[in-house]
């Protein structure tokens, strides 16, 4: 029953790029279905990855992993909670952006590196996550905070 309310809430949304793909087996089904990816990239093990970040609010996205013949082996959602309590110290920012996915935001405080996504967290509650990283690329630390649904809008 919930999962029907989600799907219903991100028809609601625009959300057909978010569907799941229930029948879709390989690259070509995928890509019919979803349209070009953000982003395409291999794994550490040579798989083939496509990253969909068409999300109109970017807090989630879907991620297709095809083995070599470019049949689907995994559907998932990269800014899924358990993939950002995974997010540490010591990281490399390659090992970030291969869990994460390229972020929508980047910017610079005393010459070190920030990354940010928007993503869901402490019961699907709208955060901002950002990743800060020394000059080598090594994550220093790991940031979330809560968006204000009312900010920017006047209070009486």
């Amino acid at each position: 029953m919930r999962a029907a309310r989600v799907l219903a809430m991100v028809a609601a949304l625009g959300g057909a790029a978010l569907a799941p793909a229930a029948h879709a087996t390989d690259a070509a089904t995928i890509a019919a279905r979803h349209g070009t990816p953000s982003a395409v990239w291999f794994d550490a093990d040579g798989r083939e990855v496509w990253d969909y970040d068409g999300n109109p609010f970017r807090f989630s996205g879907l991620r297709f992993r095809f083995d070599t013949d470019g049949v689907l082996v995994r559907e998932e959602d990269p800014r899924s909670e358990a993939v950002v309590a995974s997010i540490a110290s010591g990281m490399t920012a390659r090992e970030v952006r291969d869990r994460l996915g390229e972020p929508p935001a980047m910017f610079f405080v005393r010459d070190e590196p920030h990354w940010e996504w928007r993503v869901l967290w402490a019961g699907r509650r709208p955060h901002r996550l950002v990743v800060q990283f020394d000059r080598q690329g090594i994550v220093k630390a790991v940031a979330r905070q809560a968006i204000d649904a009312g900010a920017g809008r006047g209070t009486r």
